[in-house]
């Protein structure tokens, strides 16, 4: 019965801390950046490594597949993975972006979570287009 308890309390606790309206200290470019690390480890490290079949995403290599960000969406999403692609949707393919632009530090803070709105104004070679 005292287990019971503990879970009841637990479980009242968290239901209390919910919606009280405490942002998250984590940004949502941030939220993003991890989330498209996570699919690229899944869907993209396999082949995307330094001696492996496809070529490793240095900066100078996006710069030359794509002019900004919108571009390598674009090409994320309809011919990656090699193998099956188009299996990422434009979310995953967005994250994915970020992912890689945060990597070599082409995605500055004020750019915030990469959309579609503003994708094309944020370059690849390193200066936002805006």
């Amino acid at each position: 019965m005292r287990g019971t308890a503990g879970v009841v309390a637990m479980l009242a606790l968290t239901t209390c801390a919910c919606g009280t309206g405490v942002s998250s200290p984590v940004t949502p470019q941030r939220q993003q950046v991890d989330y498209g690390a996570a699919v690229y480890r899944y869907e993209c490290a396999s082949c995307h490594t330094t001696g492996e079949l496809a070529p490793d995403l240095t900066a100078s290599y996006l710069a030359s597949r794509a002019t900004n960000a919108a571009d390598l969406v674009t090409l994320i999403e309809r011919t990656m993975p090699l193998d099956r692609p188009g299996v990422l949707d434009a979310g995953d393919s967005r994250a994915v972006t970020a992912y890689l632009l945060a990597r070599h530090g082409l995605l500055s803070d004020r750019s915030g979570e990469l959309t579609a709105a503003n994708e094309a104004t944020i370059s690849v070679n390193g200066a936002d287009s805006r």
